[in-house]
C-alpha cells in the first residue's frame, strides 16, 4: 500500500495532466458532435423549407390539362431517339428507300405543330428544354433536306467540288451531333426532358 502511495505521489503531476488532457479532448469531441448534429438538423430544416417555398400550387383542372400535353410530348420525344438514327444512317444511299426520312419528317412536323399549338399550356420550367428540343429536331430536318437537295444537284456528275464535299460533311455532322445529343447528355436530351419533367411534378401541390 505504501508503495502504491509513493508511486501515485511520484506520478501525481503526470496523471493530473493526462486526466486534464483527456477531459479536454472529451469536451471538444462532445462539442464537435453536438455541432455536427445541429448542422444536420439545420440542413434538414432548410431543405424542407426550400421544398415548401418551391411548391407550385395548381388546380386539378389545370394539372389535368398540363399533364395530358406533357405526357404526349414525352411519348413523341422518345421516338426521335431512334428516328434520328434511322434517317441519319440511310441519308444519301440511293439504293435504300427514303421511308426512314419520310417517317422522320412526318414525326418532326407533327411534334412541332402539336408543341406550337400547346406551348402556352407548358409550364415555364419545362419550356426551355422543350423549346430547344423542337429547334434541334428541325435543324436535323433542315440538314437532311439540304443533303438530299445537294445530292440531286450533283448526281449526274462523277465528281464533286471541294465546296460541295464540305457542305455534304457539314450536313452529316449536324445530323450525327443532334442524334447523339438526343440520346446522350445535353440540355435537350430525352433524359434531360425526363429529369426536368420529374422535378416539375415533385414541386406541384394540386388543390
Amino acid at each position: 500500500m505504501e508503495i502504491l502511495k509513493l508511486f501515485l505521489s511520484a506520478c501525481g503531476g503526470g496523471l493530473t495532466v493526462a486526466v486534464a488532457v483527456a477531459l479536454f479532448v472529451k469536451d471538444r469531441l462532445e462539442k464537435a458532435i453536438d455541432k455536427k448534429i445541429d448542422y444536420h438538423f439545420d440542413a434538414e430544416l432548410e431543405n424542407e423549407k426550400g421544398l415548401v417555398e418551391q411548391k407550385i400550387y395548381v388546380s386539378q383542372h389545370k394539372f389535368d390539362k398540363e399533364y395530358e400535353i406533357i405526357q404526349e410530348l414525352m411519348e413523341k420525344a422518345f421516338d426521335f431517339t431512334y428516328l434520328s438514327w434511322d434517317a441519319y444512317s440511310t441519308i444519301g444511299r440511293s439504293h435504300v428507300d427514303d421511308s426512314a426520312m419520310k417517317k422522320y419528317i412526318e414525326a418532326c412536323d407533327e411534334f412541332t405543330i402539336f408543341y406550337m399549338r400547346n406551348c402556352a399550356f407548358i409550364p415555364e420550367d419545362l419550356a426551355k428544354p422543350f423549346d430547344l428540343f423542337v429547334k434541334k429536331i428541325n435543324e436535323f430536318r433542315g440538314a437532311a433536306k439540304g443533303y438530299n437537295k445537294l445530292l440531286v444537284k450533283v448526281m449526274e456528275r462523277d465528281v464533286t467540288s471541294e465546296e460541295e464535299d464540305a457542305r455534304f460533311q457539314h450536313y452529316v455532322d449536324v445530323m450525327r451531333t443532334i442524334h447523339d445529343e438526343i440520346n446522350k447528355n445535353s440540355d435537350y436530351s430525352h433524359d434531360k426532358l425526363v429529369e426536368t419533367t420529374r422535378n416539375h411534378y415533385k414541386r406541384l401541390d394540386i388543390r
